[in-house]
C-alpha cells in the first residue's frame, strides 16, 4: 500500500514573548496607521486566538481602527467562534454585527 500521507503542520498560535513584543512595538506608535503596520508586519508571521487580537485592539482608539484590526488579522485568527469575547471593545450593536461579519468570512 501507499504511504500514509504526512501530517499536517501543526498551527498554534503566537507566543506570550512574541506577543508582548508586537505590543511593545505597537505602543511606541503614535499614530493608529503606523500602529497598523506594526500589526500587519507581525500578523504575516503568526496566528492568533481571539483573546490575543483583544490585546491587540485596546492599543487602538477608534472603532473603524479596530475592525481594521480583526480585518487584517482574520485570516490568521485560530478560534473565530470566539469572536463575542471581542464585543466589549465595541460600543454599538452595528459595530458588533460588523466584527460578526468580518469573523464569519473565511
Amino acid at each position: 500500500p501507499p504511504p500514509p500521507p504526512p501530517p499536517q503542520p501543526v498551527v498554534r498560535p503566537i507566543s506570550d514573548n512574541e506577543l508582548r513584543r508586537i505590543n511593545d512595538s505597537i505602543s511606541r506608535q503614535t499614530f493608529a496607521e503606523d500602529k497598523m503596520r506594526v500589526l500587519v508586519s507581525a500578523a504575516q508571521h503568526h496566528y492568533f486566538l481571539v483573546s490575543q487580537v483583544g490585546q491587540l485592539l485596546s492599543h487602538f482608539q477608534f472603532t473603524q481602527d479596530k475592525l481594521a484590526v480583526v480585518r487584517e488579522l482574520r485570516p490568521y485568527i485560530l478560534d473565530p467562534r470566539n469572536g463575542h469575547t471581542l464585543y466589549s471593545y465595541f460600543s454599538f450593536s452595528s459595530d458588533k454585527k460588523r466584527l460578526d461579519e468580518i469573523l464569519a468570512q473565511h
